[in-house]
Parts: C-alpha cells; structure tokens; sequence
C-alpha cells in the first residue's frame, strides 16, 4: 500500500491526516519537554531508561560525599573556635604557624594578618609590600597630626577653664568632646594599623625572614 492508498484509506473513515500529524508532533514535543524538565515521573522513567550506573561508581561516590562533609565540618568548626574562614586543607598550617608563635601571638593576630599570608605553597610566605608599608606610614602620619592637634585644644581649653574667673558653660562642655576626640583618634589609628601590625609581629617573631617556619 503507497502513500496515496493509505490517505484515501483514512479519508474512507473520515480521519483527517493533518490532525494524525499534529497529534504526533504534540506527542514529540511532550516528551521533549518531559527530558528537558527532568521529571521523575513514572512515565519519563519509561521513556527514557537510563543505563544503571555499577555498584563501584556509587560507592566511589558515596565516598567523595564522605569526605566533602568532612572537610566543611572541619571548615565549620575552625571558624567557629577562630574566627577564621579558609580552605580545609590549609587549617593545618595556621594551626603549624600557631604553634610557632612562642606565645607572642595567637588567633587573633593570625586572623588580622591573613591578608598578608600566601599559602598556596608548601612552606607559607608572609608578604609584606610597599604599598602596606606607605599606608601604614600615611596613618601614623594622619591620625598623629589629629591627635597632637585635639591635645592642643585640649590643653588650651584646660589653662582657659584654670585661669578665667567667668568660665562659659560650653566651653566646660567641650572639655570631655577633646578628650574623648583623643582617644577615638588613637584607637581608630590603631584599629587601621591592626593587619599591618599583626604581619610584623609575626614576621619579628619566626625570624623576621619571607617565609614562614611551619
């Protein structure tokens, strides 16, 4: 039977081929979306088998997510005793360079001289560059400036208040805003220099060489 026949054959039971067409293409579509949305239906199932993976690969796999847990849990808990986000296989470095520190430093001053250390590479490297150092010297002189400068006004305002009889109350006031001025000046400086300090001391105390002994 050619093609000709079988169109005059469904005409005879009054089956329009374009309609028998449509409903394939429908059906085509249907399934193309069933594959692309990934549904886990039954009726994807039957369509579209997929080969059973061996038993080997699954326990290969299971053991990947073994270690993976591990390591985030090993991650978890040294940022929650330090304070300290890194890369699991470099925690036993920090916990190394620790255990060099003689006591002169400990987490805290890790953590705040992290930016400064490379461990990318079996024996850590602390760097320290010109741009640190022209910071640090631009704070010193900024913020000592500043301080010098609240000091002066403080003790001006100290000879105004002991030597004049008739004393304006807020000239009084601004006694305790010089002072405090002073202070928050030194500890912002000091809070700026933190990193920077924190590299040094680490530095001056495994030997003050690039590398660091751990």
């Amino acid at each position: 039977m050619d093609y000709t026949e079988m169109l005059n054959s469904l005409k005879e039971f009054n089956i329009n081929p374009t309609i028998i067409m449509v409903i394939f293409i429908m059906c085509v579509v249907a399934a193309f979306f069933l594959r692309f949305l990934n549904s886990e239906g039954p009726l994807t199932g039957l369509l579209f088998k997929k080969k059973q993976k061996p038993r080997s690969y699954w326990l290969q796999r299971h053991a990947d997510l073994r270690h993976l847990a591990k390591d985030i849990q090993k991650q978890q808990e040294f940022r929650e005793l330090t304070g300290i986000y890194i890369h699991p296989d470099k925690i036993d470095k920090l916990i190394a360079l620790r255990d060099n520190s003689n006591g002169e430093f400990d987490w805290p001053e890790i953590k705040a001289a992290r930016s400064f250390m490379d461990l990318s590479t079996e024996q850590p490297k602390l760097r320290i560059d010109v741009r640190a150092k022209i910071f640090d010297i631009f704070t010193i002189t900024l913020f000592s400036v500043g301080g010098i400068c609240f000091a002066l006004l403080f003790s001006i305002v100290v000879v105004i208040i002991a030597t004049e009889k008739d004393v304006k109350p807020s000239l009084v006031a601004s006694l305790p805003l010089c002072f405090v001025s002073i202070v928050f000046t030194f500890i912002l400086m000091q809070s700026l220099r933190r990193n920077y300090r924190s590299a040094k001391l680490i530095k001056k105390v495994l030997g003050g060489g690039n590398k660091l002994s751990v």
